[in-house]
């Protein structure tokens, strides 16, 4: 019998308060013109599925505050959030934790960050919100249809599919199931092949894909069901921290049951199995003394079974069979470790990227741009460089999706030189012992990314360096400064790094890894660049540009196209002054990319320049006081 058959439905409202919240909000919602949301209204609608142990009551409220509801709405929402809870606190929820701080509401631990940080449109917010209040008057065999509309025909900029699906759950549990990157694994473990789950436009084929499989196995309608269920069952074996908190672990620990133990057995003797860990603290232990451990490592990317997700895809399948244990293909999944070579790479849940197709791209000819991405394949290192403001490192990470191919942050790490970072920040180090018993050995940023591209050498894998001038280079790469040469990425090369025992394997740098460098042509006390650096890097000067790419933006930010004409009149007069001083001075575009307030235009310009542009001016014409006042007076309408 299929263990779906025999379980309990949930009813919303008793299990957790944010499904009554969600309901209040977006009701809220239809009674605001759409035109005056902004991100503190996305904010308040992402925030409510959050646990409050993540995100507190207070905190919720404050964005109900700064909201765009009418005033009878938000003392309605505020009083319903107290309400709730209140509840919470008393133990009225099923779904409700409690500790010294009292209960929680809020279904999912997600770390929240606002839409605002990754992008300034916000048509995003109010498409988003005005496709939630649509939804109140569908009848439930419209809600598909509809959603999947705005999905594929807004670009809802900001807005991952995983936390789509929370927002929507919470609006109508019996109509759209979660599918983060914590649900995903269920349904993988379901035998349901997702297509693209982490992309929106794709969201609502997976929900029909979920509801045939609940439709046919389970008697329940909540989806949130199949999620309490794994949870519950990944605790009871002691597993559950591990599902929850690292479903995505940042190094491998692919074969389970033949590997791992031996290694474990150097923390404690109470383990056979990753399994039987009681608690995240001692699997912290455990991540740590593996990822620091060569041996392991090699064991590990000898098995040809290494992808990030296998250990977790293991314990899943484990999971498949005990949900179902009268299936015999379940449990051969269970038992035979060759079924993970059947399961489809990862790699079909991140999204393509194209620089011709982007919608956010930085403000350069794609000629251009796909020339720095073939110096980077070639030299393997290269260093943007230019004024402030001309988005170096925005265009560093476009530059590393083109070469990816996907929108693929995994395969992307980024560090910011400064004065203080040294050789033991980026490669490796002696620091005090975490266990507060001397000292030990840490590995630095650079080495484990390293050590991560190695397992998967036909991926790129693109290291970003902001500010590169800031820190002292030699110092800082030490022996890498020879091996990050494009001819010198090989095992042949590999050298003994300064805090490495003369038996342990000597290190080199992949030939998958790719460098970019970001730094400021402003920056005249910082030293010249290192010549022998200079020699390993390509450089790419880049240029304000105000092109036609630029001009639209301006437009769609509803900046009248009188304005941006002498936007880019005033700015490039201005650079032509400032090129008489230093060409590297000029000023860049990204200066005006912040739109927020824009619809007042004087007030947006004179912000703009009284406290970046003019201080800005004033630094770079420090002996020239006429100069500074040309510049300003151009600038001022």
């Amino acid at each position: 019998m299929n263990k779906l058959e025999t379980l309990n439905d949930i009813v919303a409202d008793k299990y957790d308060g944010c499904y009554e919240v969600m309901r209040e909000c977006v009701m809220a919602y239809a009674n605001v013109d759409t035109d005056l949301l902004d991100f503190n209204d996305l904010d308040l609608v992402l925030m409510i599925p959050i646990g409050t142990w993540t995100v507190t009551t207070d905190k919720k409220i404050a964005l109900v505050k700064a909201s765009h509801l009418e005033n009878d709405s938000k003392v309605k929402l505020i009083s319903k959030m107290e309400e709730v809870d209140k509840k919470a606190k008393n133990g009225e929820y099923e779904h409700s934790e409690k500790n010294k701080n009292g209960g929680f509401w809020g279904m999912f631990g997600t770390a929240f960050r606002s839409v605002s940080a990754v992008t300034n449109d916000v048509s995003s917010a109010r498409d988003f919100i005005a496709m939630l209040v649509g939804l109140l008057n569908k009848s439930e065999e419209e809600l598909y249809s509809f959603v999947d509309s705005t999905l594929k025909n807004k670009p809802l900029l900001g807005l991952q599919a995983g936390v789509i699906s929370q927002v929507l759950h919470c609006l109508f549990p019996n109509v759209f199931p979660v599918v983060n990157s914590w649900g995903r694994g269920i349904f993988d473990a379901l035998r349901l092949r997702l297509v693209k789950a982490d992309k929106k436009t794709t969201y609502i084929s997976n929900c029909e894909t979920i509801k045939k499989y609940r439709d046919t196995f389970g008697k329940f309608k909540n989806y949130r069901v199949i999620d309490r269920l794994s949870i519950e069952y990944a605790r009871e074996i002691g597993f559950g921290f591990f599902v929850e908190k690292y479903s995505t672990p940042n190094y491998i620990l692919n074969d389970i049951d033949t590997i791992l133990p031996e290694y474990i057995s150097k923390l404690t003797e109470d383990y056979d199995t990753l399994y039987q860990i009681p608690d995240a603290e001692t699997a912290k232990e455990v991540q740590k003394i593996l990822r620091e451990d060569n041996d392991f490592m090699e064991k590990s990317k000898a098995t040809g079974n290494h992808r990030p997700s296998s250990c977790f895809r293991k314990y899943m399948d484990f999971f498949s069979w005990w949900i179902n244990p009268e299936d015999p293909f379940a449990q051969q999944k269970a038992d035979n470790d060759t079924y993970m070579n059947d399961i489809s790479d990862d790699e079909q849940n991140y999204e393509e990227y194209d620089f011709a197709s982007d919608t956010d791209k930085p403000f350069i000819s794609e000629e251009n741009f796909l020339k720095m991405v073939e110096l980077l394949k070639s030299k393997k290192n290269i260093i943007l460089e230019g004024a402030p403001g001309v988005g170096k490192t925005f265009l560093a990470r476009k530059i590393a999706y083109q070469l990816i191919g996907k929108i693929k942050n995994d395969n992307i790490e980024m560090v910011q030189f400064h004065q203080s970072y040294g050789y033991e920040d980026f490669v490796q180090g002696i620091r005090p012992s975490s266990k507060g018993n001397g000292f030990e050995r840490r590995n630095g940023i650079f080495f484990n990314f390293c050590n991560k591209a190695r397992l998967l050498p036909n991926q790129p894998f693109v290291f970003i360096i902001d500010e590169i001038n800031r820190g002292n280079i030699s110092k800082i790469l030490g022996e890498l400064m020879m091996l990050i040469e494009a001819d010198k990425r090989k095992e042949e090369y590999a050298l003994r790094l300064t805090y490495s025992n003369e038996d342990e394997e000597r290190f080199f740098v992949p030939a998958n890894v790719y460098i970019i460098g970001c730094m400021n042509t402003a920056d005249r006390s910082l030293a010249i660049v290192d010549y022998a650096l200079r020699r390993r890097f390509k450089f790419c000067h880049i240029m304000p540009e105000f092109n036609e790419a630029f001009k639209d933006y301006l437009t769609s930010k509803g900046i009248d196209k009188k304005y941006v004409e002498q936007i880019i009149d005033k700015v490039e007069s201005a650079n032509n002054l400032i090129a008489t001083i230093d060409r590297g001075l000029e000023i860049g575009h990204s200066y005006f990319c912040q739109t927020d307030g824009c619809e007042d235009f004087e007030t947006w310009w004179e912000s703009i320049c009284e406290y970046e542009l003019f201080p800005y001016i004033s630094e770079i014409c420090f002996d020239d006081e006429d100069k500074y006042e040309q510049i300003c007076t151009i600038l001022k309408f």
